[in-house]
């Protein structure tokens, strides 16, 4: 499908020549346009050149020309095509296609609109190391706002032409109009698509500075500088602080006791007399701070404990929760990864990202590229479907692994997971 995306303008450019001998014969039969029907005629034509004004500011702008650049001489050519398929639409096809967009006016300002929003995309700050997941940050693609926007405008160009198009009648008088709306639903789903690119690369970027940020706070061994280790929150921190003050108060009070028994103990040496009453009284106390101290013991706990009523087994869930976190998110990083490098290999205007075609062992995932289009084959095969020559592009991708041609064997693999998903 993403192939077809990106072939759909020059197809029905295509289409221009093999239906130029037809269209004559056939408009010169039909109903002269109305002074109305030439008025909508010429506001499609501002609508195309608007259009083409958006095309120009996303490839002059230098956060976006990279992203647009292979399919620019296309998309102009297309433009240039569609303005002369605008003099040849009959009167039949100017009202269809005006009954399709309907009375309001407000779609004629969609692509001025994307053009005043391309223009204005702003380039973001410099980015300090670490570099982002899927791409190294060096280069601006846009502030993340103003990408989003000119995303949303046209994808909502592509989609108005992709329902106008589908209402158009069939008769083979009607293709003008119907390559016209083609062609504008190429050119804006091409910009959507380039604008969609490098806001995931700004929010990437974005995101590998707050995570760097966020994981210069996290403890760290000082025995191994620069691996974290498991912490508690501030909240258990808290929460064992509160555990830990009770267990001061208790035995505080053990010790109040304890001066009490003293005291009473050298009463009795002095008072033989009342040497009776006052072991009675020794004896409770002794019964109280035994039940104290059994207490005591509950609230702390065994060293091993694994629920959170006690002080040690707070502390043991503590340690598993941040166990588990830490799992978690190398777990997600790498999912991320391998998203990322299945979206590169199936986009072919796309250069390759430097890490992906590096081995591990110079900091790259080339190991991971290779395990990523295996994996998409056998899946491929399992289902019953052909793989073509994905095999064998798999087995050269390999050996120049083994031989250190990393580049090439980047390419073979992307060549092999093509072949395995077209």
């Amino acid at each position: 499908m993403m192939k077809r995306r990106y072939l759909v303008t020059a197809a029905f450019a295509v289409a221009l020549s093999m239906v130029s001998t037809i269209l004559p014969n056939a408009a010169s039969a039909a109903t002269a346009p109305t002074p109305t029907q030439e008025t909508f005629r010429a506001a499609v034509g501002t609508y195309l050149l608007n259009l083409r004004g958006a095309l120009d500011a996303v490839a002059k702008n230098p956060s976006t020309s990279a992203a647009i650049a292979s399919k620019l001489p296309d998309d102009q050519a297309a433009l240039a095509a569609a303005t002369q398929q605008l003099a040849s639409m009959s009167a039949d096809e100017l009202d269809s296609m005006q009954n399709l967009i309907g009375g309001t006016a407000l779609w004629q300002q969609q692509p001025l609109a994307l053009a005043q929003q391309l223009s204005g995309i702003q380039k973001r700050g410099p980015l300090t190391p670490p570099v982002g997941y899927l791409s190294d940050c060096a280069t601006s693609v846009g502030d993340q706002r103003g990408l989003f926007e000119g995303y949303w405008i046209a994808a909502q160009i592509a989609s108005a032409a992709s329902a106008v198009a589908a209402g158009f009648p069939s008769a083979v008088i009607f293709l003008p109009g119907l390559i016209i709306v083609a062609i504008i639903f190429g050119v804006a789903n091409g910009i959507a698509i380039a604008l969609a690119k490098n806001l995931a690369l700004s929010q990437d970027c974005a995101t590998a500075v707050a995570n760097a940020q966020l994981a210069t706070a996290y403890p760290t061994d000082p025995a191994h500088p620069g691996v974290p280790v498991p912490a508690s929150s501030q909240i258990s921190v808290n929460t064992l602080t509160v555990a830990a003050q009770g267990i001061k108060d208790s035995l505080d009070d053990i010790q109040t006791k304890t001066n009490i028994i003293t005291t009473k103990l050298s009463g009795v040496i002095a008072n033989l007399g009342t040497a009776q009453g006052t072991a009675n009284t020794i004896l409770a106390t002794v019964t109280d701070l035994q039940a104290r101290s059994d207490a005591l013991l509950v609230s702390v706990g065994a060293p091993t404990d694994p629920g959170t009523a006690t002080a040690n087994g707070l502390a043991n869930n503590l340690n598993n929760r941040l166990d588990t976190i830490l799992t978690n998110t190398a777990t997600f990083q790498s999912l991320s990864v391998r998203a990322e490098i299945e979206r590169t290999l199936a986009d072919r205007s796309s250069p390759p990202v430097a890490m992906f075609a590096l081995p591990a062992s110079q900091g790259g995932y080339l190991e991971v590229v290779r395990d990523t289009v295996a994996t998409t084959i056998h899946t491929e095969l399992s289902a019953g479907q052909s793989v073509g020559t994905a095999q064998t592009g798999l087995a050269q991708g390999n050996a120049a692994l083994a031989a250190g041609q990393y580049q090439a064997a980047y390419l073979a693999y992307d060549a092999a997971y093509l072949q395995a998903v077209k």
